[in-house]
């Protein structure tokens, strides 16, 4: 095993992703969570200190996280950043919804720079409607592919 892959979770809910990660990526940890809710702050700290997640901060804010403090050594970062603006169960405001985060997490994933990125979404993601492009799925792949990355979605 060669040094830690750092990972960063963004909107990590109860650490799904995370446990996914640390499961199939060897040497897998995370460094920072960030989650606004507090019931599930609440789990992943239990997480933490039942050893079924890395111990680190959890921050509460996206638009107030300091990404600049992570430039340059995550290597990994992911999320699931919220789908009640794309899910068919509710109103679908796409990006007029105030939880739309996917802008921060751009403007994020261009400050940190890691090598991969990993987000899940809804399917209404696809079919969302996003000024300019076919739907809000193809506004994160452009942004994605304009950053550099490779894309890939199912």
């Amino acid at each position: 095993m060669g040094h830690p892959i750092n990972h960063l979770s963004l909107c990590s809910g109860i650490g799904g992703i995370d446990l996914g990660l640390r499961s199939v990526v060897e040497g897998c940890r995370s460094i920072a969570y960030v989650e606004i809710e507090a019931f599930a702050a609440a789990h992943l700290v239990a997480a933490m200190e039942a050893g079924h997640l890395d111990s680190a901060p959890v921050f509460t804010n996206l638009h107030d996280f300091p990404w600049q403090d992570f430039t340059g050594i995550v290597d990994i970062l992911s999320g699931g950043f919220p789908c009640q603006p794309f899910s068919h169960a509710g109103k679908r405001d796409g990006v007029e919804d105030h939880r739309h985060l996917w802008p921060t997490i751009a403007r994020g994933i261009d400050i940190v720079r890691p090598r991969c990125v990993f987000f899940e979404n809804v399917d209404g993601i696809a079919s969302a409607k996003s000024p300019g492009y076919h739907g809000v799925l193809h506004h994160v792949i452009s942004d994605l592919e304009g950053l550099g990355f490779r894309t890939t979605a199912g």
